[in-house]
């Protein structure tokens, strides 16, 4: 009887055993799995330029760049209350929003990113803990020195407001690089092409030529000759055209055509 008694404590045991193992197994692939599928969602790689920009209740109040390869950090306040819809006339486009519901934002931008991760109710953003966590490690990372304010007053006059927003957004590495750009505006509404050279001037981007196409185009793309360059994909991450090689050089190494659905994009 002991003996049979021990036989099935043993089995109850070892069944004990494998269970626990078998649910330790299936969480930890279920969350690894979460996890790459976060992962595969990130929009800030820890290397390029990011631009983020911070809503407070309905008001856009900051525009923050993030230049790792400068170890610079550029922060621009909005004077004027504007919303995320008539902000658009600033032709900033942000790589991400953080809005803040809560409490009035921080003076430090590493307070308003881990603010973000511990007051989620009061916290809207497309960002993921990982983008969090790698712009926080930059706060960390670069000089005071190199953390610079600016200050976009009501009271600019347009030229003012216009260099003012070069000189926080540009990327050094699209000025280095000096790659030409074509717009073609084939959507049919007027002045949208320029709408893009302006977003695009703000970062660096070096516009040669913005012209109106001849037909009409339902969709809008990128067309790029040569090889792939750092240009090219800030170009595609802002504007998200699909892109395709050309066969043959233009009077632009890059050929941006806006069709019809360009419109649908975030800066119109």
């Amino acid at each position: 009887m002991k003996s049979h008694a021990a036989s099935a404590t043993s089995t109850s045991i070892k069944t004990f055993v494998i269970y626990t193992v078998v649910v330790i197994f299936v969480l930890t692939l279920a969350l690894g799995i979460k996890a790459f599928a976060v992962f595969q969602q990130n929009k800030f790689d820890g290397q390029e330029q990011f631009t983020l920009g911070i809503i407070e209740g309905r008001y856009v109040k900051q525009i923050v760049t993030f230049s790792p390869a400068d170890e610079l950090i550029t922060v621009l306040p909005i004077e004027k209350k504007e919303t995320k819809e008539s902000f658009k006339a600033y032709s900033i486009k942000p790589d991400a929003w953080i809005t803040l519901s809560g409490s009035s934002i921080p003076k430090d931008i590493g307070q308003v990113l881990t603010g973000s991760l511990w007051d989620m109710r009061h916290t809207k953003t497309e960002l993921t803990i990982f983008d969090i966590g790698r712009l926080w490690l930059i706060t960390k990372r670069v000089p005071e020195g190199n953390k610079i304010a600016l200050s976009l007053t009501a009271d600019m006059s347009e030229v003012e407001r216009e260099k003012l927003i070069k000189k926080a957004l540009t990327d050094t590495t699209i000025i280095k690089e000096q790659v030409t750009i074509q717009i073609i505006n084939a959507s049919g509404i007027p002045g949208l092409g320029g709408k893009i050279e302006s977003v695009l001037e703000n970062i660096g981007g070096n516009v040669v030529s913005v012209t109106t196409g001849h037909a009409l185009r339902e969709h809008s793309n990128i067309k790029y000759y040569g090889e792939d360059t750092y240009t090219l994909e800030r170009l595609q991450q802002l504007l998200g055209f699909p892109m395709a090689p050309l066969q043959q050089e233009t009077i632009a190494q890059i050929v941006i055509t806006l069709g019809k659905d360009a419109k649908k994009t975030e800066l119109f």
